[in-house]
């Protein structure tokens, strides 16, 4: 198994379980909200006010494909994510 992303709704518990996964596996966690907060230095909730649902898109797929994604688990962020709306339609 190369990796797991976890996709649903906003609190379905993604981050939560996620967590718990990467430990038993011994996997690095990445959570997109984090990794936007960090490099946007705003939510992933105030980005997507700011610029749109599509942006948001279009900035974690970024995110998502800049990652090394070897042996990790990985959460997207808000609903969205690496399966999530839009993505494989570009």
């Amino acid at each position: 198994m190369n990796g797991i992303t976890l996709i649903g709704m906003a609190g379905a518990g993604k981050s939560a379980v996620g967590r718990s996964m990467a430990e038993l596996l011994g996997w690095q966690f990445w959570d997109l909200d984090k990794i936007i907060l960090e490099r946007q230095g705003i939510s992933h909730h105030e980005y997507m006010k700011r610029n749109g649902e599509q942006a948001l898109s279009r900035l974690e797929e970024q995110y998502a494909m800049s990652l090394d994604l070897q042996k990790c688990h990985f959460c997207p962020a808000w609903q969205h994510g690496l399966c999530g709306a839009g993505h494989g339609k570009n």
